[in-house]
């Protein structure tokens, strides 16, 4: 559990800003997460991050967001396991909203797929994202 929400038990297809479990995307098979890895609790922000992207961007409405990118590689989304508070920071460089859709580790955290994510069609290419944040990633 991670501030009393359940972190076994992953939202599939969720558009939610805060899902509750911490996800982190990859195209990398990993068993645990380094030291400074980006984690996140918005699912479909962890899978376009899946796609090693140069450019991600997040439309938000409310509670739910919607996210681009230019990914290219086929993708793996981790759920993170054991989470405390002390476990993660926020990203100092978020290219997303300040206040929490990026946050850092602080040491090694074991992580456990939850799927397979191959790339299809890249939602977005560059400057034609249209909800574009930031700079290039």
């Amino acid at each position: 559990m991670v501030d009393g929400l359940r972190t076994d038990e992953p939202t599939h297809g969720s558009d939610r800003l805060y899902d509750g479990a911490w996800y982190h995307g990859s195209p990398e098979v990993l068993a645990v997460l380094a030291t400074g890895s980006t984690v996140t609790r918005c699912r479909v922000a962890a899978e376009a991050f899946a796609h090693k992207p140069t450019c991600v961007g997040a439309e938000e409405k409310a509670t739910l967001v919607k996210v681009c990118h230019n990914g290219t590689r086929d993708g793996v989304l981790y759920l993170v396991e054991e989470v405390a508070q002390a476990d993660v920071r926020l990203h100092p460089d978020s290219s997303f909203r300040p206040g929490g859709l990026e946050w850092l580790t602080n040491r090694p955290l074991k992580v456990r797929k939850v799927a397979d994510l191959p790339i299809g069609e890249p939602p977005c290419l560059g400057e034609s994202c249209p909800h574009r944040r930031g700079g290039e990633r």
